[in-house]
């Protein structure tokens, strides 16, 4: 089946300008308004986690990879001449990354190591925070997220408290600010409006059954858009529309993409197909000519199965009662790591134990030729290398 090469697309949030990269290394840069391809160039982006992120003014984008090295790492790289900016070899296992609200940082999501705030000029550190796995800015206010492993933290300048907010589900999915409230996706869960003075809840969306909210937009119109799709056993990808007063929401309309694919501009999403629509009505508005290939079987992505989610964020009590019901504890991603490897790489002892008593397989590996217990002895999780190189 023939369909389009992207894999993976951002949006500026004040220009009309998005980034779309293949499964590897080219990212295209396309004017979504008049359909004009701007550029092309390499980088080191590899497809996986959230490694790519534009400037807000369109004129930048930064891309990572899951290694170091001179051909791997992040690196800025301006979008008309496909020059890099700069480059750090050094970073390793980066999953995110997303330019500051104001545009003059790049917060760097490490999967085993703290969240890095990088200059977007130079690329140096600025910062590192401990215990904190992302952090979202707010373009309305001196507000921002803290994204922890067991809860969300509010954060503000001297004169605002952090605001806990407690986790509903595994994981979160997509977060974003509104002038006074901030609005959050969890996997599996729903869609909570919180207030951003008190914390307290404004409303919640619960999607239906099987499914939840990938990503989600606030937009002038005052609403919250969001892209749904089902979990359990995939089907359609759909855009939403969420009223910000008591979160009713409306099915825009269907949309041809990835799953995890698509990007929300200013009154637009655009998707892995190309189509730029409107949010106001679903209108196909036009088409970018995004590059086509052919696929053996089902031109979609393997989605990171429940279970990985769980090995890098869940509880103990969750892992085992998706073993119980059945979720496949060898199951593979788009880099071919089975919940193990996830379990290894952030150093989880007891999640590795279950995970083996269960009957993962310790040798098997990843699309780069790494076996769990390889990833613990890079992240320098000696007990848990240690413990999956005992015989079984």
């Amino acid at each position: 089946m023939r369909d389009s090469a992207i894999r993976t697309v951002v949006v500026a949030s004040r220009a009309q300008v998005a980034a779309a990269a293949l499964v590897e290394h080219s990212v295209q840069i396309w004017d979504w308004n008049t359909g004009e391809h701007l550029s092309s160039c390499e980088t080191v982006f590899e497809h996986g986690g959230h490694r790519l992120a534009i400037h807000p003014t369109g004129d930048r984008c930064v891309a990572a990879s899951w290694k170091k090295g001179k051909r791997f790492g992040v690196a800025c790289y301006d979008v008309r001449s496909g020059q890099a900016i700069w480059t750090r070899t050094d970073l390793t296992q980066v999953q995110g990354l997303r330019f500051s609200a104001s545009g003059d940082a790049v917060w760097c999501r490490v999967e085993t190591g703290p969240v890095q705030r990088l200059d977007a000029r130079s690329g140096q550190t600025l910062t590192s925070i401990r215990a904190v796995q992302d952090v979202i800015e707010s373009e309305h206010s001196g507000r921002s997220l803290q994204i922890r492993r067991t809860d969300f933290s509010l954060e503000g300048s001297e004169s605002l408290k952090p605001i806990r907010i407690p986790r509903l589900t595994f994981a979160l999915l997509d977060a974003v600010f509104t002038a006074h409230a901030l609005c959050l996706a969890e996997a599996t869960g729903p869609v909570r409006f919180i207030d951003c003075e008190t914390g307290s809840e404004r409303w919640r969306y619960q999607p239906p059954s099987g499914h939840h909210v990938l990503r989600i937009s606030s937009q002038q119109d005052g609403f919250v858009y969001g892209v749904q799709r089902g979990y359990e056993r995939g089907g359609p990808v759909s855009l939403i529309r969420l009223s910000p007063d008591e979160g009713a929401c409306t099915v825009v309309c269907p949309l041809n993409s990835f799953p995890d694919a698509c990007a929300f501009g200013a009154g637009v999403i655009v998707t892995s197909s190309g189509d730029v629509v409107a949010l106001r009505n679903g209108e196909i508005l036009r088409s970018l000519a995004f590059p086509q290939c052919d696929y053996p079987g089902l031109p979609e992505p393997v989605p990171e199965p429940l279970l990985h989610f769980a090995a890098r964020f869940g509880t103990v009590k969750t892992i085992n009662s998706l073993i119980a019901e059945g979720a496949d504890v060898n199951s593979v991603d788009d880099d071919g790591s089975t919940p193990l490897h996830v379990a290894a790489s952030k150093g989880r002892l007891d999640v590795v134990q279950i995970l083996l008593d269960a009957g993962a397989d310790r040798t098997k590996q990843n699309n780069s030729a790494e076996t769990p217990a390889q990833l613990a002895e890079l992240a320098g999780h000696t007990e848990v290398a240690r413990r999956l190189r005992e015989p079984p």
